[in-house]
């Protein structure tokens, strides 16, 4: 259906494909997803499709925590309620037995904030941990961060169209969505 599947055309192979093509998440892993709209949505369902164990949602919104379990998130975060510093609470979070170090294995800003962008790559194991930039920043905006982050071994990076190669990633896409894989049609609030 045409209504449907003309938003892979943008926000669905950007969110899914971020975490397939870019990311390239593996099975089991820890992510934090900033930002639960469209893209961040989209972000959570391919993180339940990589097949991820802790999927934590953040934003300012409570009303989006419904959203994102509905498309695969584990854990909600509003960093306006927890009262104190967001990115050691959900360095915190992600400790576990033999993990004592903590921070999420990936890590995916869909807000287009620099100073969200700083906290999700913040968010990250240091040694191996992912952060991609999906959202965009306003025209002149800058990131910034202490080269500490990224010579414990972090990565920044950055995608477009979730890295999907449209003649081949589309119309896998639109199978998956076909196959009942992906869910599109709830994103879908008024026509």
């Amino acid at each position: 259906p045409f209504d449907k599947v003309c938003y892979i055309g943008c926000g669905v192979t950007t969110g899914i494909g971020a975490v397939i093509n870019t990311a390239k998440v593996e099975p089991g892993a820890k992510a934090i997803v900033f930002g639960l709209g469209g893209i961040g949505l989209n972000v959570l369902q391919g993180l339940r499709l990589a097949g991820a164990d802790m999927i934590i949602g953040v934003d300012i919104n409570n009303d989006r925590k419904a959203w994102g379990e509905r498309f695969g998130m584990t854990h909600f975060v509003n960093p306006k309620e927890i009262g104190k510093d967001l990115v050691p609470y959900l360095v915190d979070m992600t400790k576990s037995g033999a993990d004592q170090i903590g921070g999420a294995d990936y890590t995916f800003d869909c807000t287009g904030n620099v100073t969200v962008m700083r906290q999700a790559l913040e968010a990250c194991h240091r040694g191996w941990g992912q952060s991609v930039v999906i959202g965009v920043a306003p025209a002149g905006a800058e990131i910034a961060t202490r080269p500490f982050q990224l010579v414990t071994g972090r990565t920044w990076k950055g995608t477009a169209f979730g890295g999907a190669r449209g003649r081949t990633d589309v119309p896998k896409i639109v199978d998956w969505y076909m196959q009942g894989k992906i869910q599109i049609d709830p994103m879908i609030t008024h026509v």
